[in-house]
């Protein structure tokens, strides 16, 4: 009898799957079917002249629902599938709206993420789409939030302020907690990148938060102006050294240092294609919408941006 209910719940039982990642038709794909003609005619405009000057690639998707599927993954597969960005540069943008489960998520390739943040893509969900979307307003939420996004790739986007001295004094305790406790245990690490050295920095940040708190309180907001861009500085420093030295992220940075190496030796020979690491890679010459078409440039994206809901 048990065997019987085994084989029968395993028989219709409902079965996961994989929502399929759908045709990238163009730079605005409305499968949730919340935006007008009008909007998507704009949006597809305004998106080609960016890309003809800039080679950014940004798109646009809606789905009716995720089906199940967490969002962050499947905004990295679609990315990943369609290619956004150019293969030597990684410098596209996926805007993904998830309708009936009320949630989207800004994707960025990595040649844009030191221009389009993790914090500046959630300040831009935040202040730009979600109020809009809340209106019930789709077309002026996308419109905004591409918006946000161009300028915040050229440089021109600002997010909005927290607050005068006093957010300047907490960023002050933050550098000061990074610097003293976290960074400095990095850059003892060196090259080792291990489980210790990690440890070590986690205690480290813990004890530099004190620090920092205590120094902000008996010095005030002058000496963060002196102290956070120091901070700041050995941040940058010793980040990159963790990243060289970490399993994961180490090798993936390699690997496209070479992959946008290869492309250029490439360029000069005269060649079309190139294998990296044992991967082969289509040399990219032009924007990939010229021809009438339109289609990835063989980018990719490491997980960087943010996720929101309405």
């Amino acid at each position: 009898m048990r065997c019987a209910f085994l084989v029968g719940f395993l028989l219709f039982a409902p079965t996961a799957h994989a929502l399929d990642v759908p045709r990238l038709a163009g730079r605005v794909v409305d499968l949730g079917g919340v935006l007008d003609d009008a909007t998507e005619a704009a949006l597809t405009a305004r998106l080609a002249a960016h890309e003809d000057s800039t080679s950014n690639q940004i798109v646009v998707l809606t789905i009716p629902s995720l089906d199940g599927e967490v969002l962050e993954a499947y905004a990295t597969r679609v990315f990943r599938v369609w290619g956004l960005g150019q293969a030597d540069r990684d410098n596209g943008v996926l805007l993904l709206v998830a309708v009936a489960d009320r949630e989207l998520r800004i994707e960025v390739g990595y040649g844009l993420e030191g221009a389009l943040t993790d914090a500046t893509a959630g300040s831009i969900i935040r202040n730009e789409i979600v109020p809009r979307f809340r209106d019930g307003d789709f077309d002026g939420g996308v419109l905004a939030g591409v918006d946000a996004i161009l300028r915040a790739v050229d440089g021109e986007y600002e997010a909005a302020a927290d607050g005068g001295a006093e957010s300047v004094s907490i960023a002050f305790v933050f550098g000061f907690m990074i610097l003293v406790g976290g960074v400095l245990p990095m850059l003892r690490a060196g090259d080792a990148g291990t489980a210790g050295d990690a440890k070590a920095a986690a205690m480290g940040m813990l004890t530099g938060t004190v620090l920092g708190f205590l120094t902000w309180r008996l010095t005030g907001w002058w000496l963060a102006a002196i102290l956070v861009p120091v901070a700041f500085a050995f941040l940058l420093i010793g980040l990159n050294r963790w990243l060289e030295a970490h399993p994961t992220w180490g090798p993936r940075r390699r690997h496209i240092r070479k992959k946008h190496q290869a492309f250029a030796r490439a360029r000069r020979r005269g060649a079309s294609t190139v294998v990296v690491d044992g991967r082969s890679y289509t040399v990219p010459t032009a924007s990939s919408s010229s021809g009438g078409g339109f289609s990835g440039g063989g980018g990719s994206s490491g997980g960087g941006g943010a996720s929101g809901s309405w």
